[in-house]
């Protein structure tokens, strides 16, 4: 059995860059990259997902230093980037979730099911008329406003890979694009009968027969507010009849006390077979959307694009999705290494990989790694050494948590997460 790695997936990343057909189909323009230039189309490719939100000059400079030739200008880059359709690198992205299919023999399921999370977050953007007029924007108070677009991301919560992405105009609702997410995930063979977890915006009649004339599973968080056959339940686990005009399901609805005390009700169309616990545990796993979203927004630091204009926004977006799949691939790696080291010498807790570090680890040595010839590479070697990994590993304890802060005590020295990049 073979395992999906690091420098498989960039071989597949430079697979496709360099075929003609990506080339017709990235650039805007048939005479676009047809001179022979500083930066190679290629080399453009890599250099967006190697940008690390730092002084776009700086990173320029560095990356030819690499190269060992003439810097360009950041305006010449800004020129270039321009030429590239955005769906070009989400293409990319859609070409290593295929490989990965392909070449992972340990994909995880549960009762031969896929899992996905799908959640929506607010982008701050760069303030521009462009900008404001294509994803929209919200109002504040004393008639301020701030531009502002709609990210929606898909998750594998089983095995840590981000399947789906994309940026909309605020004024799609999340529940809207669900049934379009739905739509997109039936087209795809190897998501067949997948289970969609999903928070407490996304439960309506509409998408439960969405996602039933789909073949798909669901498990949502219902409010206190929804229908009152599924509120007004008795039991822990039950099952019930909604009903909307014409139209009606059947759900099974779960009830579970939380530690505050607060009663929270989950409905389903997954049947006996899944336990009441199993379903609880599987709800618990959709956090780790929202640590994806973390890692976007603070470790890699893509509210602050390289960028002011539509294409170098959707670009840094896809290029930022594609950089968590090679730090989830990287970490599915280390994660191997660190359970066979535990095999070796039992310890206490089950030690898991630094995902932060791994990113960072990621876009230093991006540009020595998509050149390398052989995987047996300096910055390879790297990533897998053993001491390394178990330096900035941690332990996974069970049920530890951080208690809640208080909304309504502000301090006036507010610390925000810091980027290792």
């Amino acid at each position: 059995m073979s395992r999906f790695t690091l420098y498989e997936v960039l071989q597949s990343v430079k697979k496709i860059v360099v075929s003609g057909t990506f080339l017709v189909i990235a650039r805007k323009s048939e005479i676009a990259f047809t001179r022979l230039r500083k930066m190679s189309f290629g080399e453009i490719i890599y250099f967006m997902l190697s940008s690390k939100s730092r002084c776009v000059q700086y990173e320029l400079d560095e990356f030819f230093k690499h190269k060992g030739t003439e810097s360009m200008s950041r305006q010449a880059f800004a020129k270039a980037r321009e030429k590239i359709r955005p769906e070009a690198i989400r293409t990319i992205n859609e070409g290593i979730i295929a490989d990965f299919e392909k070449g992972d023999d340990y994909i995880e399921t549960l009762h031969n099911h896929r899992v996905f999370a799908v959640d929506g977050s607010l982008i701050d953007l760069p303030e521009n008329k462009i900008l404001r007029d294509t994803f929209g924007y919200t109002k504040g108070s004393n008639n301020s406003s701030h531009c502002k677009a709609r990210a929606m991301v898909g998750y594998d919560l089983l095995n840590h890979i981000c399947v789906y992405g994309e940026l909309i105009n605020l004024s799609i609702a999340e529940t809207t694009k669900m049934h379009d997410i739905s739509d997109y995930f039936a087209e795809i063979e190897t998501y067949d009968n997948c289970i969609f977890v999903l928070d407490r915006a996304y439960p309506s009649l509409e998408l439960i027969k969405r996602l039933e004339n789909n073949n798909q599973f669901y498990l949502m968080r219902a409010t206190k507010s929804f229908y009152k056959t599924v509120v007004n339940t008795n039991n822990p686990d039950e099952i019930v009849t909604i009903k909307k005009k014409k139209q009606q399901a059947t759900v099974r609805v779960i009830k579970f006390v939380l530690n505050s005390g607060e009663t929270e009700i989950l409905i389903t169309n997954l049947s006996r077979s899944f336990t009441y616990n199993e379903l609880v545990s599987l709800y618990a796993k959709r956090w780790g959307i929202e640590t994806t979203y973390h890692y976007l927004k603070n470790v890699e630091l893509l509210e602050c694009f390289t960028g002011e204009s539509v294409t170098a926004v959707l670009q840094d977006f896809y290029a930022s999705i594609i950089m968590l799949n090679f730090a989830a691939i990287t970490y599915r790696e280390q994660a191997a290494i660190l359970d066979d080291d535990s095999a070796e010498n039992p310890k206490k807790y089950r030690y898991k990989p630094n995902t932060k570090q791994i990113i960072c680890d990621i876009k230093s040595d991006f540009v020595k790694m998509i050149y390398a010839k052989t995987s047996a590479g300096r910055a390879f070697r790297q990533l897998l050494l053993t001491p390394r990994i178990k330096r900035f590993s941690y332990a996974e304890v069970e049920g530890r948590s951080r208690p809640r802060k208080d909304p309504k005590r502000h301090s006036t020295l507010k610390t925000h997460p810091k980027s290792p990049l």
